[in-house]
């Protein structure tokens, strides 16, 4: 093998430019083809995944959460009623001050039931 001489002195300027431009451009043409790119071509291409093969996304649907309880029903719970400051409906209230307060309902919110007419009894 022959020996290389290399002189920097040989080198033009204007030469020396232009390859460092042509680099540079031919570097940041990979930098925005690597970001732009989505993955979306049809091929099996293995580069930069492990070796597993770039297939086509699937669209993902999470399932919504359903309530446990109906958020219209009546609570049974003090402490719940009293966090919010509101009822929900009459019965609510009733239950929340026979139960809660120690205190009866001042009107009841249904008509009283009508207790079975006694029989009058004979005294001896």
């Amino acid at each position: 093998m022959g020996k290389v001489d290399f002189d920097p002195r040989r080198i033009r300027l204007p030469h020396a430019a232009i390859i460092g431009f042509a680099i540079g451009i031919l570097f940041h043409a990979c930098v925005i083809f690597a970001v732009l790119d989505d993955g979306s071509s049809a091929g099996t291409s293995t580069a930069g995944t492990g070796g597993e093969p770039n297939l086509p996304r699937e669209e993902v649907t999470l399932p919504t959460a359903t309530p446990t309880q109906d958020p219209t029903a009546d609570r049974t719970d003090c402490n719940a009623i009293r966090a919010t400051g509101d009822y929900r409906s009459d019965a609510e209230r009733a239950w929340f001050l026979a139960n809660c307060t120690g205190q009866q309902q001042a009107a009841p919110t249904q008509a009283p039931t009508q207790a079975p007419a006694a029989t009058p009894t004979r005294a001896p």
